[in-house]
């Protein structure tokens, strides 16, 4: 990643994976964990959730890091029964320059039994 560009890192989750989470075919599974290391310097504007796929099970997930569990994507933010796309508002969207690196993490409450859905989050370096 170089400085000023704009990055966008989609990460795919289902009831039924198990692998990175790079694709819908390759989707890691619907559990509580690292999405992606995000490098010094970066500043996170923007993250939604897509639920391609009604989730069962799983009540409800946040997005964050080490410091703000819920700073990107929080529970509130999101219906996993409910197909649709739910946009962020967490404290850290635009508010927070990374000056080590950390990861960004999902939060899930409860064991999935069924569903799909998407991360994105953008950004840039600074």
């Amino acid at each position: 990643m170089f400085k000023n560009n704009e990055f966008m890192c989609v990460v795919h989750y289902a009831h039924d994976g198990g692998g990175s989470g790079a694709s819908a075919d390759d989707a890691k599974s619907i559990a509580s964990g690292v999405m992606f290391n995000v490098p010094e310097g970066v500043v996170v504007t923007d993250a939604h959730v897509n639920v391609s796929t009604v989730v069962a099970g799983t009540t409800a997930i946040e997005v964050g890091d080490g410091t703000d569990a819920d700073g990107y994507v929080t529970s509130a933010n999101v219906t996993l029964g409910t197909v649709g796309l739910y946009v962020g508002s967490g404290a850290l969207l635009n508010a927070k320059i990374y000056t080590a690196g950390d990861t960004i993490d999902l939060a899930a409450t409860g064991a999935s039994s069924a569903g799909a859905f998407e991360v994105v989050v953008r950004g840039y370096r600074i």
